[in-house]
């Protein structure tokens, strides 16, 4: 209500109802802050360290329905940037089959008192058959 007084002010507004200058799609570049020297360095998505990738695949709230993937759509553009995939199990598997995929065994959703979510996921070791846990964490420290 308090931009409505600056909405006057407005000359010319241009809208691009064809797409051919815009898209809705979201892009992730990269992950930043993760180079010591340089925090502001961005690097691929897909060439983190797996850390990074695990927590990337599995912290986020994305449901995957019978017509495909629903949530935010951030999240939703990070998967697809890690190119790793959501199972109607909860499970996220990597699309080309390098590391072993992980399943979300419990997710803190976002609480807004605490500004971060969190998930309880886990893998089973291939060499020694044992399973293996971890907690996934985003959001304000």
């Amino acid at each position: 209500p308090f931009r409505i007084p600056f909405a006057g002010k407005v000359d010319i507004c241009c809208f691009d109802k064809t797409g051919t200058l815009t898209s809705n799609d979201l892009v992730v570049e990269g992950v930043a802050g993760l180079d010591s020297q340089n925090d502001q360095k961005i690097q691929a998505a897909q060439e983190v360290p797996i850390e990074t990738i695990q927590v990337l695949a599995t912290c986020h709230s994305l449901v995957c329905l019978d017509d495909g993937l629903v949530g935010d759509p951030l999240e939703k553009s990070t998967l697809k940037a890690i190119d790793w995939t959501l199972t109607k199990g909860d499970s996220v598997i990597p699309r080309k089959g390098k590391q072993t995929g992980l399943k979300i065994f419990h997710r803190n959703h976002f609480s807004s008192q605490l500004k971060r979510m969190s998930v309880i996921a886990g893998y089973n070791d291939v060499t020694s058959g044992e399973s293996s846990y971890f907690v996934s964490v985003k959001g304000a420290p």
